[in-house]
Order: C-alpha cells, then sequence, then structure tokens
C-alpha cells in the first residue's frame, strides 16, 4: 500500500517513533572506573552507587538517573579512602558511614549528602544512623553506660529530640508497613508460572556450549519475559568457571529479541542477577558495567506503561 503524505518528513519520524517503541534494547550503559560494588535505586528516579578501586583500596560514589543514564555527579570521595559505605537514601538525601573497625561490620558516623549534586550537607562523627522519615534522621549515640537516641533534622543535621527506644520500634514499623517497593527482583524458574514455549531451546542456541545451566531465574515483564542463568563450564575439579547470560523473550512471538553475556569466568553462580523498575531491566556486566535494557511500551505486570 502506498501512504501519499504532504509532509514525508513528519510521517516518517511518527512512523519511527511507533516503531522504536516495540524494539527491546540496551538503552544505556555506565561504566565504572574500578568494581561497581553497590548499587541503590532512590525513589525518585535515580541511582547511587559506590565505584570501587580494590587494588588501591579506595572508593567514590556516583548518581545517575534512571531512564536516560544521564550523570548527575561521579567520582566524589572522602577523607576515609576505603572504609565507608552508603547507609541509606532518602528523598533527596544520601546517607553514608564508616566503619567502627576494618574487620567489623558494625557502622559509625553520618554523612548527609544532596542527592542532585553530591555535595556534602552535613556530617556527625558521634552518630550512629538508624533510619530516616518525614524530614528526621534517627541515630543513636554510645555513652559509658547505656545508647541514647536522637531525631535529627535532615537538612542541618542539627539536633532536634532525644527519644526512646519504644518509640522508635513503633515508627520503625509503621515505616516498613507502608513501605512500596518500586524494584521488582526475579523469581527462580522453578516457580515459573508463565509458560512460554521452546524458549529453554532457544536460550541454548545462543549459548556457545551448554553444559549444565544453575541459578536461572526470570521477571515477567507484560509481554516480555526476562531469564538470567549461569552456564556451568568447569572442567576442573575445585576451579569453577560460570558464564552468566541475561536473555529478553518477546511472550506473543516466543522469540528471543535482546540477549548478552553478562559475565564470564564467575567462580559462583548469585541470585538476583537482574532486576526490573518500571518497563526498564537493569544488570551489571562484567562487574563494572550497568546495563539498562528498555523493554517495549506494553504494559507491564502491575498494569504500567
Amino acid at each position: 500500500m502506498i501512504i501519499l503524505c504532504e509532509n514525508f518528513d513528519d510521517y516518517s519520524m511518527s512512523w519511527l517513533s511507533r516503531l522504536k517503541k516495540n524494539i527491546v534494547g540496551r538503552a544505556w550503559e555506565y561504566q565504572t572506573q574500578g568494581v561497581l560494588w553497590r548499587l541503590i535505586p532512590a525513589e525518585n528516579g535515580y541511582f547511587v552507587g559506590e565505584d570501587r578501586d580494590v587494588d588501591a583500596k579506595r572508593v567514590s560514589f556516583f548518581c545517575l538517573d534512571q531512564r536516560t543514564g544521564n550523570v548527575l555527579w561521579e567520582g566524589v570521595q572522602f577523607g576515609e579512602p576505603w572504609w565507608i559505605g552508603i547507609e541509606a537514601v532518602y528523598h533527596e538525601k544520601v546517607f553514608l558511614h564508616e566503619y567502627a573497625a576494618p574487620d567489623m561490620p558494625e557502622h559509625k558516623k553520618i554523612y548527609a549528602l544532596d542527592l542532585r549534586s553530591g555535595k556534602t550537607l552535613w556530617s556527625n562523627g558521634e552518630m550512629k544512623f538508624i533510619f530516616a522519615h518525614d524530614g528526621r534522621v534517627y541515630g543513636s549515640k554510645d555513652t559509658l553506660d547505656r545508647r541514647v537516641f536522637f531525631e535529627v533534622d535532615a537538612e542541618t543535621g542539627n539536633i532536634i529530640n532525644e527519644v526512646d527506644a519504644s518509640y522508635l520500634n513503633v515508627l520503625k514499623e509503621m515505616i516498613i508497613s507502608k513501605r512500596r517497593d518500586v524494584v521488582e527482583f526475579p523469581l527462580v524458574v522453578d516457580t515459573m508460572s508463565v509458560e512460554v514455549p521452546n524458549v529453554k531451546q532457544d536460550i541454548l542456541r545462543g549459548v556457545a556450549v551448554p553444559k549444565n545451566l544453575v541459578q536461572t531465574e526470570y521477571l515477567d515483564k507484560g509481554d516480555s519475559l526476562v531469564v538470567g542463568f549461569y552456564n556451568d563450564l568447569s572442567s576442573e575439579a575445585g576451579k569453577p568457571d560460570y558464564e552468566q547470560h541475561v536473555v529478553v523473550v518477546n511472550k506473543s512471538t516466543d522469540k528471543i529479541v535482546y540477549r548478552d553475556t553478562a559475565n564470564i569466568h564467575a567462580i559462583t553462580p548469585v541470585p538476583d542477577t537482574f532486576f526490573g523498575i518500571s518497563n526498564f531491566v537493569y544488570y551489571i556486566k562484567n562487574k563494572q558495567v550497568l546495563t539498562a535494557i528498555k523493554l517495549t511500551s506494553t504494559s507491564d505486570s502491575n498494569g504500567k506503561n
């Protein structure tokens, strides 16, 4: 059929836009200098992460837009080069902690950063972060004979009140009961309720030497089925060698529309190799590259576009 348009450019752009909405592909990538050690999704559409240089024992922090991959800030470092990490992300604040001792998980100190700029707003060297809620930070301080709890202004770090443990417990339970997690994690394949004919055979065709699939997971996202699995390539006892794959299947056509080898020579398969937010799926490739896949615009399993 031939369609005549007075403005071909407008029509062609409209057609390409509609076509693009139905294409699954890599939307963006972000590569760290060292190991992408930790990644925290913020509720307002950003990622905050740790970039750790294991050899130099130095860590820096970064913030990205979840949909575009645009960098808000990166390379943020502190006087403590290594024993410092992300505590929490709350609204427009990022909270960091140091460690009480290198060989112990106990946290100490609070650093409050502005989410948009990465600049330090305030810090407290005597208090330990517990949680944040409704413009307040709740922290604790150990004295000689007891542990004291405080309510702190999240903007300034100024102490507002001393509070008791029972009040904090009630408040924390209330927060947990109202929490809505926007992140979708995969389920193990043994509980798969979605039937997609010939998916396993098609997936195996893309694996160089399929031997033994382990730790297989899936995420049902509307018209897409995202599958992650490890292929066991170990050839010698005591020398594990796993290859990690991520595959997206279009459930309407039973066709693979995206595949990638996320990691090679992994020493052990781990769960939650990818996760979903809205119509995006994210995974970390080769321990350094945060990769975003944009799925089709078809409504996902939660009825959202």
